[in-house]
C-alpha cells in the first residue's frame, strides 16, 4: 500500500541526510583547502589506513574476544591497537621503498625500466592466484 505521510517523511529524511553530507563537504572545501607539508604526508597515509585498518581491527577483535575484557576496555583496546598497529606497519613500509606500493604508497626513487618491469611482473604473479580465486 502507498502511504503518503510515510513516503513524504522518508523522502524529507533522505534529503536532509544528503544535504548534511553536502554541507560537510562544502565546509571542508572552504576551511580545509590549503597546502602544508604535514597535510601532504597525512594525505599519503589515507590509502594505507583504508587498506589495513579493517584487517587489523578484525584480527584484534578475534584475539581480544576470548579474554572477555568488558564493554569499555575491549573496544578501547581495539581502537587504540588498530591505530598503533596501522601506524607501525605504515611507518616501516614507507621507509622501505620497495614495499611502499603494496599498501598504495608511491616509490620515492625513480627506478630503471628493467627494475620497474621486474616489480610489475612480481606484483602480477602475487596477485594472479587471488584474482583467479575470485573469478572462479
Amino acid at each position: 500500500m502507498f502511504d503518503l505521510p510515510s513516503y513524504v517523511f522518508t523522502t524529507l529524511y533522505n534529503i536532509q541526510r544528503v544535504l548534511g553530507v553536502l554541507t560537510m563537504l562544502a565546509l571542508a572545501q572552504h576551511f580545509l583547502n590549503f597546502k602544508t607539508s604535514y597535510l601532504k604526508i597525512l594525505n599519503s597515509w589515507v590509502f594505507p589506513f583504508y587498506l589495513l585498518h579493517q584487517s587489523v581491527l578484525i584480527i584484534l577483535c578475534f584475539v581480544l574476544q576470548p579474554l572477555k575484557l568488558g564493554y569499555f576496555i575491549e573496544p578501547l583496546l581495539v581502537v587504540i591497537g588498530t591505530w598503533c598497529v596501522w601506524a607501525v606497519i605504515t611507518l616501516v613500509v614507507t621507509r622501505i621503498d620497495i614495499l611502499g606500493p603494496f599498501i598504495g604508497v608511491k616509490a620515492k626513487n625513480s627506478y630503471s625500466k628493467p627494475f620497474k618491469l621486474l616489480g610489475y611482473t612480481v606484483s602480477l604473479v602475487l596477485v594472479c592466484p587471488l584474482a583467479l580465486k575470485l573469478v572462479f
